[in-house]
């Protein structure tokens, strides 16, 4: 996996995980590393695909944004965001 790291704001870190096709298994971090971040943290994460579904979201969102997972995957986030129920930071 390649991890790119963009700072979006004072208090926001976006991480992007590419996928190295083809690298094997000699990447370093594997998808329990994933998922132990994911479940773990405090901050809010959205999973989507490349056009915008949401595919998961962690406790974090639920807690800090006081929304319910359920009610969120499966839609789009650019139509939540057309929609004004979820806006870019």
């Amino acid at each position: 996996c390649e991890i790119e790291k963009r700072d979006v704001c004072e208090s926001h870190t976006l991480l992007l995980i590419h996928p190295v096709r083809g690298a094997g298994s000699a990447s370093p971090v594997d998808s329990g590393d994933f998922a132990e971040i994911f479940n773990n943290s405090y901050d809010g994460i959205f999973v989507t695909d490349g056009h915008g579904t949401i595919l998961d979201l962690n406790e974090g969102c639920e807690r800090n944004y006081d929304i319910r997972a359920a009610d969120f995957i499966g839609k789009n986030v650019f139509e939540l965001e057309r929609l004004r129920l979820i806006s870019p930071v």
